[in-house]
């Protein structure tokens, strides 16, 4: 079993009171009813110009929604949030009483009944287990911190790094803002789009207006793709990519997320100008190490 205390790469924002959910709707991009305690949703939370700050999974707990966001964001994304409260009766805090884990393993329903769908959630013995992953049998679960604690000990876990946590979620096409990708991209530019991370029936949203223009207009400029890198050279989200025809100081893309395989090469999640015919030309890091693209 791969298993990830996540205490440190990622962080449950709690949002309750009478008003959260109405608050969530005009905040989010994704409609909040999606988020119940029987189904996960993907979701962002963009700026008035339509630039995403952070993407969540979000679950309902009890009374409470539930943000699963990057710890080192997750203060940012607090505050902004708190900006809009106004005198709505909601509560917004890094949970104090939950605590999340993830775990990979085709044996785990043996142990404990797991979903079987994409985002579905079972509630069992405290616990909300919710899977996350389309492909793999990969499950958050969800619980207070002596039910978690129980659970690991019952079924032995052994703790991997947050490397192998960020590794699986670009495999599964997930991405996880970091400060230096915060209020950079729009959402389709992040593939959000192609997540079914934004609702485009539901009413007014910060950053609305400006996202739906995109739509409309056609005129998504940069995408998402996954890569390999192969290097020695130190390299970092929000580094530049180069490539052979285009000259200008922006480059011809970014790097959104990096992690390394069991062979220690860089899997990446590259944002790339779509105008860049990307299979004909060499795409480099700024030390021109090459990139392949999966």
């Amino acid at each position: 079993m791969v298993f990830n205390n996540n205490d440190i790469f990622k962080t449950l924002i709690e949002i309750s009171g009478k008003d959260s959910k109405t608050f969530l709707q005009g905040q989010l991009t994704n409609d909040i009813a999606l988020a119940t305690e029987n189904n996960s949703s993907i979701s962002s939370l963009c700026t008035n110009q339509g630039k995403v700050l952070s993407v969540f999974r979000i679950s309902k707990f009890n009374d409470s929604y539930l943000l699963e966001t990057p710890t080192e964001i997750a203060n940012n994304i607090i505050n902004k949030l708190k900006i809009f409260t106004l005198n709505s009766d909601v509560k917004i805090q890094i949970s104090k009483s939950l605590k999340l884990i993830s775990i990979q393993s085709d044996e785990l329903n043996k142990t404990i009944k797991t979903p079987r769908n994409y985002l579905e959630i079972i509630n069992i013995d405290n616990l909300q287990i919710i899977k996350i992953s389309q492909t793999k049998n990969r499950f958050n679960i969800i619980g207070k911190i002596q039910d978690i604690q129980n659970l690991t000990t019952k079924l032995q876990l052994t703790n991997a790094d947050n490397n192998e946590y960020q590794l699986l979620d670009i495999k599964d096409e997930f991405v996880n803002i970091t400060c230096n990708t915060y209020d950079k991209f729009t959402p389709y530019a992040l593939n959000l789009d192609k997540q079914q991370a934004i609702n485009f029936k539901k009413g007014c949203y910060v950053g609305q207006e400006i996202i739906a223009r995109v739509k409309y207009l056609g005129a998504v400029k940069k995408r998402l793709y996954q890569a390999q890198v192969i290097t020695k050279n130190n390299i970092e989200t929000g580094d530049k990519l180069l490539c052979e025809k285009n000259t200008s100081k922006q480059g011809a893309g970014t790097i959104i997320s990096i992690a390394q395989n069991h062979k220690q090469e860089n899997l990446c999640q590259l944002l790339i100008n779509i105008d860049e015919n990307i299979k004909n030309q060499m795409i480099t890091t700024t030390d021109n190490d090459k990139i392949s693209i999966l």
